[in-house]
């Protein structure tokens, strides 16, 4: 039973009617035919319009409804299977669900993800999906091949035949092939080797048997195998497995850690040691290589053909020659008597008392020279080692003349004294020279004056006199004009007062003002004295030659008033 379209009052009975008949045409206003049974569009024949069930349809509906059922086909009619003889048709076996897996018997069972083109790898019980990025990965592949000889490259044939039995040789585009005989000519080897212990010959072995840890001795007719007791017995050492080691005359010498090649070796204990060449010469007190010369790390050598016994050597420009004590005498101005008379005489030798030491003076006494402490000398002649206000400081020297009365004065004479250093009271009081260049005076350790080369005086304070004068005489000057416009040069000049920074109130004006009216008056020069600073250059302005301007400013002024005066009395 089933209806038609989606109204139940539209049924028709098409189980039972053997011979189902629609007459006309069948409209279904667009909606299915359905039914319990199901009808397979392919059993449908004719149009939509004159639909007719065929003999097939009429199988498939007199087949009985079973769950788990299948309709199949038999090659004339529709029969109904269950789903284990499907599964007998299809060679699925006779179990209703089959085990997943990669065993004979499974079904395959994918894992999830897998897209199109993937390839396929087992995954324990299942199969992965691989993207062909990673199968290159898995196996270790790359996505195309260079060819070349570089390290990741395929190799390719740079031959255009290869023989059986040939051997192949890299070049710069791949491997070519390579005969026996090329081979050899390429690795300067021959086809067969010829023995015996000449140069190019192959070695063989002339025993009957060879051990482990034997050692091999040459024949006339190869190699020999030698046990250690004969190798020890064939070099003389005997047939002892261990020597004593020792520097006894028949122990074996026992070397100590770090003797390196070309190492020298001495003698340390029972041990030999590794010298360096540097170390040899440290030891034996001796020097890489000689220099010959009278130079103090040179080495002197003989310049005499002949030196006998007893005799002196004098330096000479190539090294040293022979003397004998005559010619020494001679040498020396002692005349050529053997032993000269000791005393105070012209012609005698001077002859020092006993206890003379370093740094002393030396002082007649009888026929002996003795010496004498500088304390002693001051005794001596009478003098004191200062002399109170008179000292004289000074780290150069005195040069000529004399010096009386105990160091309390001094008398050059017709000479100088010099120094290069100073010459003063005391260590903070004194006068400087710096070269030929300036002349410094301190007082309590402050430079309080400086007398420069170019004539310059520099004060720290002030200057008092009682009076001071300044040149100026007309025949010491030259292109003289009055000052012109004076009173109009005085009014650009602004008078103030104010501290100086370093110390000090003063009044004045300001030299960048002055220098636009009276440019001679500015100069330039380093204050060292009040600024500490030798390098840096200030404006210093002559104040005497604002005379000049203020006496013509004054003149300019004071015509204008008698003008203004003989106007009034008219």
């Amino acid at each position: 039973m089933g209806y038609i379209g989606n109204s139940p009052d539209k049924t028709v009975d098409v189980v039972l009617d053997t011979s189902p008949q629609l007459g006309g045409d069948l409209d279904l206003n667009n909606n299915n035919i359905t039914g319990t049974g199901g009808i397979p569009a392919g059993n449908l024949t004719g149009t939509v319009a004159n639909a007719r069930l065929d003999a097939q349809l009429q199988d498939v509906a007199g087949l009985a409804v079973t769950d788990g059922g299948f309709i199949v086909g038999d090659g004339a009619n529709f029969v109904l299977e269950t789903g284990a003889t499907v599964r007998t048709s299809l060679g699925l076996g006779t179990a209703a669900v089959l085990d997943t897996g990669i065993s004979n018997t499974n079904v395959p069972k994918f894992t999830s993800g897998v897209a199109d083109n993937d390839f396929l790898r087992v995954d324990g019980t299942a199969i992965e999906g691989r993207s062909a990025s990673e199968v290159l990965s898995d196996i270790g592949a790359q996505a195309s091949l260079t060819f070349g000889i570089s390290n990741t490259n395929a190799v390719k044939i740079d031959s255009s035949s290869v023989a059986d039995d040939e051997y192949a040789r890299f070049t710069a585009n791949g491997l070519e092939s390579r005969s026996t005989s090329e081979v050899l000519s390429d690795i300067g080897a021959q086809a067969s080797l010829t023995f015996g212990i000449s140069n190019t010959n192959a070695v063989k072995i002339d025993s009957s048997s060879v051990a482990d840890d034997e050692f091999a001795r040459f024949t006339a007719d190869g190699l020999e195998s030698r046990s250690a007791s004969e190798v020890r017995s064939d070099i003389g050492l005997g047939t002892a497995a261990v020597l004593d080691t020792g520097i006894s005359n028949t122990n074996v010498p026992k070397f100590t850690s770090g003797v390196a090649d070309n190492d020298f070796l001495r003698v340390d204990g029972t041990a030999i040691e590794g010298r360096s060449a540097s170390e040899v010469l440290s030891d034996i007190g001796a020097q890489a290589s000689l220099t010959f010369g009278i130079s103090n790390t040179n080495a002197v050598k003989i310049d005499s053909a002949s030196v006998a016994d007893d005799e002196f050597a004098r330096f000479t420009a190539n090294g040293l020659e022979s003397r004998s004590a005559s010619e020494v005498r001679s040498d020396i101005g002692l005349g050529d008597v053997a032993t000269l008379n000791t005393g105070v005489s012209t012609n005698n030798v001077a002859k020092f008392a006993a206890g003379v030491a370093d740094n002393d003076f030396l002082r007649v006494d009888g026929t002996v020279i003795e010496g004498r402490s500088a304390s002693e000398v001051l005794s001596d002649i009478g003098a004191a080692p200062s002399a109170g206000d008179s000292n004289i400081v000074t780290t150069g020297a005195l040069d000529s003349g004399s010096i009386t009365s105990g160091f309390g004065s001094i008398d050059t004479g017709s000479s100088t004294i010099f120094t290069t250093g100073k010459l003063g009271h005391d260590s903070t009081d004194y006068i400087q020279w710096t070269g030929n260049t300036r002349l410094d005076f301190f007082v309590n350790n402050a430079n309080d004056m400086r007398l420069e080369s170019d004539g310059d005086l520099h004060v720290e304070g002030d200057v008092i006199a009682f009076s001071t004068t300044i040149a100026s005489d007309p025949r010491l000057k030259e292109n003289v004009e009055p000052v012109a416009d004076a009173l109009s040069k005085v009014e650009q000049l602004t008078g103030y007062t104010f501290d100086y920074k370093h110390g000090g109130s003063s009044a004045g004006v300001m030299s960048t003002d002055v220098a636009q009216v009276l440019p001679s008056a500015v100069s330039q020069t380093t204050l060292p004295l009040k600024t500490g600073d030798e390098e840096t250059e200030y404006d210093v302005v002559a104040y005497d030659q604002l005379h000049a301007l203020l006496i013509e400013a004054v003149k300019e002024l004071s015509a204008r008033v008698k003008e203004l005066e003989n106007g009034a009395s008219k």
